[in-house]
């Protein structure tokens, strides 16, 4: 995420303006007036673990009275776009860091529409009152700066969010945290640890020309970032209240007062939009991994066009409020609801072991992480020598991809590196020919019809290739001065799980 300087310094200008909270956000009109009162507005640092959306919504300050929109062309701030575009479940865990460095805070202190605007009073009018200027105005207005930073962490049941919260209990992240280097630890090393998914995303606004940090430097940048000049302020946050609240304003918006709840409480239709998109979001990534290993799942492309469907009905609604937010609104049937979330699933056998038990042990990750990051052997280089008297594998390199980044690892000592064997998008190890004794004397690997082969001829010689539908994700073992033992770990996906 960026820095974003839009809307600055606009705080107190913004209040009494229109606001939409079903189809689009804040209104250019403005057709309330009245006294108000500025004020001060301290600095303010916390980091929460937060487990659900209202959760994180009350931890990046984002009132309950905004209606937080997944609608396309939805005006916002930036910071409610920065939330949405999270795509946070309800399984789904959130640590945030916020800090706000405040400069004003605008509040109405008594409200009536300008000269010339009338109260509506009948469906009719209300409807074309909510067309011109929306259901409500902004009440209260915050100006300043922000730097907001969170890690997501992708549980997929609460089952398994409940185990990671014992998990982060155990490492010494749980209530009452604090802006320390000790913190900024402690989320790093549980960050490089854990077996879940995870992300980071931040965003600050109110400051022009400041790089933002990477992860580890978050909380050092948070404490700056509190006493930094705000060189470019703007709106951070509002509240809003209803036409219907300012005195004198009559019955004829009850129908239009009635719709918003439907829309916008808890549960109302627009509250289910938050999980169609993290769905959405969920099959967009298990078919970045199908895509990486050649994997296709029938019935998520059919569940997937089943979410969209349901993503249509519901803006097939707030269409109709745009037309008659006076109408009379029913709750559809929206079935993708009930299949639950698709999850990662996979079948993982024990790994190929060849050699002996004998040296420093060397481990791959997960085959769960391996899925999920799209982890790939592309590149692999043997070298053989003596050990003693026999000729056998004293050293061996693997180059790995994925979709965070290339690495290496080489495991064993000396040895004659022959050619560096490498495998393109979508080709894999597929057979394997191995002599093995106290040590690993030879290697043969095939991709296709080219193969890389070195060592001697000492040694137990088997065959191995991975079972139907399996692919080879990467290697472990044991290596000293020669490789000792080759354990080949592989894996097959098969079709996602609904919780």
């Amino acid at each position: 995420m960026a820095q974003v300087n839009s809307g600055a310094g606009d705080a107190a200008r913004r209040l009494f303006g229109g606001y939409d909270s079903v189809a689009h956000g804040m209104l250019p009109t403005r057709i309330v007036e009245g006294e108000t009162l500025p004020d001060g507005l301290p600095v303010s640092m916390r980091i929460e673990v937060c487990q659900s959306s209202e959760q994180l919504a009350r931890a990046l300050e984002i009132d309950a009275s905004v209606s937080v929109s997944f609608l396309k062309g939805f005006r916002a701030t930036a910071k409610m776009n920065f939330m949405n575009s999270l795509h946070v479940t309800e399984n789904n865990l959130t640590i945030v860091a916020h800090v706000r460095n405040g400069l004003g805070h605008y509040k109405v202190l008594t409200a009536a529409l300008v000269p010339g605007v009338a109260p509506p009073a009948d469906d009719a009018e209300a409807a074309e009152f909510v067309r011109n200027y929306g259901d409500s105005y902004i009440s209260e207005t915050f100006e300043g700066g922000e730097y907001y930073a969170v890690y997501t962490f992708r549980t997929r049941s609460r089952s398994e969010r409940s185990n990671l919260v014992a998990s982060l209990r155990a490492s010494g992240i749980s209530g009452g945290l604090t802006f320390t280097a000790e913190t900024q630890l402690k989320l790093s090393q549980f960050s490089e640890r854990t077996e879940v998914q995870w992300t980071f995303s931040q965003e600050m606004t109110g400051v022009r020309g400041v790089q933002l940090p990477d992860p580890p430097g978050m909380i050092d940048f948070a404490r700056r970032f509190s006493a930094m000049e705000m060189n470019a302020p703007v709106m951070t946050g509002f509240k809003v209240e209803g036409y219907e609240r300012i005195p004198g304003f009559g019955r004829g918006f009850a129908k239009v007062t009635a719709n918003r709840r439907y829309f916008t409480d808890t549960p109302g239709i627009l509250t289910n939009l938050p999980h169609l998109g993290s769905v959405k979001e969920q099959i967009g990534l298990l078919g970045e991994v199908y895509e990486v290993y050649g994997f296709e799942d029938p019935k998520l492309d059919e569940f997937g066009g089943r979410v969209a469907a349901d993503e249509r009905t519901i803006e097939a609604q707030v269409h109709a409020w745009e037309e008659n937010p006076t109408g009379d609104f029913k709750a559809p049937e929206l079935p993708s609801l009930a299949e639950g979330e698709p999850v990662l699933a996979f079948d993982e056998p024990q790994p190929a072991s060849f050699g002996s038990d004998t040296g420093p042990n060397f481990d791959f990750m997960p085959v769960g992480k391996a899925f999920q990051n799209r982890v790939r052997i592309q590149s692999i280089r043997l070298a053989p020598g003596k050990w003693d008297k026999y000729d056998v594998i004293r050293r061996i390199e693997v180059g790995y991809t994925s979709g965070t980044g290339d690495w290496m690892t080489t495991h064993g000592t000396e040895g004659s590196a022959g050619a560096k064997f490498d495998l393109g998008d979508g080709q894999f190890l597929s057979k394997f020919r191995i002599g093995h004794g106290g040590l690993i004397d030879s290697i043969v690997a095939h991709s296709g019809r080219r193969s890389i082969a070195a060592g001697g001829t000492g040694g137990t010689v088997e065959d191995w290739e991975p079972g139907p539908g399996a692919v080879v994700l990467g290697f472990a073992g044991r290596a000293g001065g020669a490789l000792d033992q080759i354990r080949i770990v592989h894996a097959a996906l098969q079709p996602a799980r609904y919780v």
